[in-house]
């Protein structure tokens, strides 16, 4: 496969199982975008341009100023913010066109 675009809206998005069983929210929120991620670069290598939308959640919390410890409210929103940081850090680390949606 050599996709133009990628959209990717695969993970758990329910905060109340998320509090039951956090692990497997940041599973599948922020290691199945860092899979996926992979999965496109690897493919990539920058001859096709492929752009990815990874679509995030309102539910993410702001990183506080100052390097302070942030305080998620619940576990599904540590999970959105880390996923928005990972495609974030794929994209300036390695050069990727990743675009962040974040529907309310």
């Amino acid at each position: 496969a050599q996709p133009q675009y990628v959209l990717h809206m695969a993970g758990k998005n329910a905060v109340g199982p998320s509090w039951s069983d956090p692990g497997d929210t940041l599973a599948n929120n922020v290691m199945g975008t860092v899979n996926l991620l992979e999965a496109v670069r690897r493919i990539d290598r920058g001859s096709l341009n492929c752009r990815v939308l990874v679509v995030g959640s309102m539910l993410r919390f702001p990183l506080p100023a100052g390097g302070e410890a942030p305080e998620p409210p619940h576990p599904y929103s540590l999970s959105k913010t880390l996923q928005v940081l990972t495609a974030r850090s794929w994209s300036a680390l390695y050069g990727m066109d990743i675009v962040v949606a974040e529907p309310s």
